[in-house]
Formats: structure tokens, C-alpha cells, sequence
């Protein structure tokens, strides 16, 4: 099946549960954003690129069924939604990149991803720390942010982040802590208010 009708598939399904359009759109234009930019780095390919997409656009997808634990309730969503086009195992790992996209860190003992093997774990490690970070940078659901750029070095990588407003990306700090964690690399944040170019 074409990407696009994938990507149908899953946005049917979030309207189904009234989940925020733009929302979903700008996360998941920002997740592979970083995906692209950080791809020296995790080194996956086009197949892990859609499972990134698909979990971007329905991180938020369990908020109708429980808005305190809805990355929970997204997971299991996306896991027995029989009509996304994918084989369980891989709405399984979709479904546990979403889970991840707020909250506790992974561990061997959560549900599904304890029974998964290790190179499976990585790579929802590696895809949810991007959706992580891509979620924090629309953290108030206003769509401020344009664009984001990275730059990798040694130690750390730097996003700058380009804003209308100069909205609060604090918590693009705070939900760094996967990435840190798996990439081994601090995560640096720069802020650019687009007005100043202007100028």
C-alpha cells in the first residue's frame, strides 16, 4: 500500500477519536524533520521514516478514551486497529512509539515492549525519542513553531528553532531525556523569534 493511503488511513482514525488535526500535522512534520536531520545518528530507513510518521499523527489519538494515561490509550488504539495497514507486530512497535511520546522512560517491564527483542526496542527507543522532541516543540497545541534545523557535533546536538512568537520551549528541554539517553548526546536548544529577521 502507497504511503499516502497509509497516511489516510491513520488520520481517518484520528478523526474517528477527535484528535487535533494541526496538532498531529505539525508533530509529525517536525518528527521527520528530525528523523532526516538525525539520520547520521540512528541510521534507519523508509519503512522505520512511516512508522515515525503514523505514531507522530497519533500520539495524541487516546485522548477520548483517557485524557490522563492517553499515551496508553493510544497504544492500545493503535495496536488493535485492524484497519491501519500493517501486521500486529508493527502496529505493536507503532503503537509503543506513541505510547512513549510522553511520560515514563521504556522499560523491560512495560506492557508489549518487555516481550519484544532488543533491536526492536532500539528502534522505538531511537523513534519515540524524535517524537519526544517533536511533540514538545507544539507542546501548547498553537502551531508557532515554522521550522527546525539540527546541527550534530561530538558531544551534544543543537536544535534552532524557528518561532512567530517566541513561545516557551522549555519543555523541548525537559523531553530531551530519551534522546539523551539513547543518542548519547546532550541536547542543546536555540531559539530564533522570526520577527528578529525581519529587522
Amino acid at each position: 500500500m502507497k504511503s499516502s493511503a497509509i497516511i489516510e488511513e491513520a488520520i481517518k482514525l484520528g478523526k474517528n477519536h477527535n484528535f487535533e488535526l494541526d496538532h498531529a500535522l505539525h508533530v509529525s512534520k517536525f518528527a521527520l524533520r528530525l528523523f532526516d536531520e538525525f539520520q547520521p545518528l540512528h541510521r534507519m530507513g523508509n519503512s522505520e521514516r512511516i512508522w515515525l510518521r503514523i505514531a507522530s499523527l497519533l500520539h495524541d489519538v487516546g485522548k477520548s478514551a483517557d485524557g490522563i494515561r492517553h499515551n496508553k490509550a493510544s497504544r492500545d488504539i493503535i495496536i488493535k486497529e485492524a484497519d491501519l495497514p500493517f501486521k500486529k507486530r508493527i502496529r505493536k512497535m507503532i503503537g509503543l512509539i506513541a505510547r512513549y511520546h510522553r511520560g515514563e522512560l521504556p522499560e523491560n517491564t512495560h506492557k508489549y515492549y518487555g516481550l519484544l527483542d532488543d533491536e526492536s526496542r532500539q528502534c522505538i527507543c531511537k523513534l519515540a525519542a524524535l517524537l519526544r522532541l517533536a511533540d514538545a516543540i507544539d507542546a501548547d497545541h498553537t502551531q508557532m513553531v515554522n521550522s527546525v534545523s539540527c546541527e550534530i557535533r561530538n558531544d551534544r546536538v543543537i536544535l534552532y528553532i524557528l518561532s512567530r512568537d517566541g513561545t516557551n520551549l522549555k519543555k523541548v528541554s525537559r523531553k530531551a531525556d530519551l534522546f539523551e539517553m539513547v543518542y548519547d548526546k546532550k541536547v542543546e536548544v536555540r531559539t530564533v523569534i522570526e520577527s528578529r529577521l525581519r529587522n
